[in-house]
């Protein structure tokens, strides 16, 4: 019956967002464009919003961008099958046996909870994010299983479609998935390629020469972003070191350092938090080093934080990619026997549930009112959470929640 009510719960959303457009207008307007042979990247823009997908993508969706409606609609419950099958995909890491009663309720209602402007936000503006996250979880299934073509293909597929999960190959590669790395790559530059079959070689080099300049990371065009709708370090950290105009008469710089030099701070930043990445991969290079799934799954979720908090553009809709390390720590709050709950787990505890108030639905417009709501957005609440939830993850090491499960009778069982 639960399975029945969600299913129409899809297909209700699918339906409302597909008759609103969405961002998905977006795209089917770059494949308008490229049928016709204008520059997809440049104006005029459909809700104001500039295309940043691969010309791969756009080429995808030339058939259908005479459907809309349809396209939009099969899109949205396509994203909601990715996202069942992402928590399917989480749920194979977990290697002990599930919570029982009142705490399995708990869990299952905070993930629900947090998650849900997330998936609503991706829902709503029928967005990429829960397609991305599975493509990322399923290519990692694949790689472990020795499937390393097939992975590889769909995560080439995924990061020529948008850049973003390009930060998650490190990860292959340090434990050892070559094989998986060499595909990706290879997909990635196929995919480069095939459009010019169809538009031709000259029409296809120009789009990417000018898709380059728009998605480029480390460009220093793309340090600043001072408006409310992007989160990450690259829209957070600017604003605190050097005075930028914003949506609101509020102040949020607490330097007035220049440009160049809030630029290299950036990219330092940006390199510690990744090199923090150092700390949660245990157990040597290579995958010849033997690990359980649940040092699999906290070292891979912290890379999966990584995305949205390094990549320049990231709206709201892409902390979804926070989730899993989300998880990972309910599980190891619930988990904790009373006896080992301290002062230092009570601290903890505490500025978890002040982060977790930012992803629930409580940060919302209609709760919080309309300058509230603005002024979290123009001080970047929402990164602020993110970052903070790092030093909560590096307590609740596996190790920890090992012991934890032994001293509260959790058993081990088989995972693949």
């Amino acid at each position: 019956m639960i399975r029945l009510v969600l299913i129409m719960l899809a297909f209700f959303t699918a339906y409302k967002s597909a008759s609103n457009g969405g961002d998905f207008e977006v795209f089917l307007d770059a494949a308008q464009k490229l049928d016709h042979g204008q520059n997809i990247y440049g104006p005029p823009y459909v809700r104001k919003l500039q295309y940043y997908y691969s010309v791969f993508f756009a080429l995808l969706l030339v058939p259908f961008y005479a459907f809309p409606f349809l396209t939009a609609f099969c899109w949205i419950v396509f994203s909601w099958w990715c996202c069942y099958r992402t928590l399917v995909l989480i749920d194979q890491y977990w290697p002990f046996e599930r919570f029982s009663g009142k705490r399995m309720g708990l869990f299952l209602f905070l993930i629900v909870l947090l998650g849900y402007q997330f998936m609503f936000y991706n829902v709503a503006n029928i967005q990429m994010t829960p397609f991305l996250l599975w493509g990322i979880f399923e290519s990692a299934r694949l790689s472990r299983q020795g499937k390393a073509v097939w992975a590889g293909l769909l995560m080439g597929l995924i990061i020529n479609i948008k850049i973003m999960p390009v930060l998650v190959l490190p990860y292959f590669f340090y434990r050892g998935y070559y094989k998986t790395v060499v595909a990706t790559l290879a997909t990635v530059l196929l995919l480069f390629f095939i459009p010019a079959i169809f538009i031709g070689y000259t029409y296809n080099a120009n789009l990417h020469q000018i898709w380059w300049s728009v998605v480029n990371p480390f460009q220093q065009a793309h340090s600043v972003e001072t408006e409310i709708g992007p989160h990450s370090v690259v829209a957070w950290l600017p604003t605190l070191l050097m005075e930028t105009p914003g949506d609101l008469p509020v102040r949020r710089h607490l330097l007035n350092l220049p440009a160049s030099t809030t630029f290299l701070i950036l990219q330092l930043v940006r390199v510690l938090l990744f090199s923090l990445s150092l700390y949660f991969l245990r157990g040597g290079f290579s995958k010849l080093y033997r690990l359980d799934s649940l040092q699999r799954f906290w070292e891979f979720s912290y890379f999966l934080m990584l995305v949205p908090l390094l990549m320049p553009h990231q709206q709201k809709y892409s902390f979804l990619f926070v989730m899993p390390m989300i998880i990972y720590l309910i599980a190891s709050f619930l988990m904790t026997p009373k006896p080992n709950r301290g002062v230092l787990f009570k601290s903890l505890l505490g500025l978890f549930v002040l982060c977790m108030l930012v992803y629930s639905p409580l940060h919302g417009k209609d709760i919080m009112g309309k300058f509230f709501f603005e002024w979290s957005h123009h001080v970047h609440l929402l990164t602020w959470a993110t970052l903070l939830i790092i030093p909560i993850a590096m307590y609740f090491t596996p190790d920890k929640l090992r012991r934890a499960a032994s001293e509260t009778g959790f058993t081990v069982r088989l995972v693949p």
